[in-house]
């Protein structure tokens, strides 16, 4: 932890086949964020799930890849205020969100 640098990647799969198209949303709350952070992951699959968070430098500070989607994740954090990275993995899937530390 805190020594992983972000990286963006393309997705190995056309986003726009709809034969391979898996519903899901990522979701999380609050945001802004003061003591802890709420993601819930919603996909039409059950399935085992990672979660990064990514600080402002691209520099991880949290990860875990105990989750599974359609479950509600609370992670506590004593991060300094800004700006944040959220991803999350399952299946062939990767979605990230920013969130705001304050």
């Amino acid at each position: 932890m805190g020594t992983k640098k972000f990286t963006t990647e393309m997705p190995a799969t056309d986003p726009y086949d709809s034969a391979k198209a898996v519903t899901s949303n990522l979701q999380f709350f609050p945001n802004p964020v003061h003591d802890e952070v709420r993601v819930y992951v919603t996909s039409d699959k059950n399935e085992s799930m990672s979660l990064s968070i990514y600080d402002s430098n691209g520099f991880e500070v949290f990860q875990d890849n105990r989750y599974r989607t359609n479950e509600l994740i609370t992670i506590p954090n004593e991060w300094r205020p800004g700006v944040y990275i959220v991803r999350v993995r399952y299946g062939n899937v990767t979605e990230e969100k920013k969130i705001l530390k304050i």
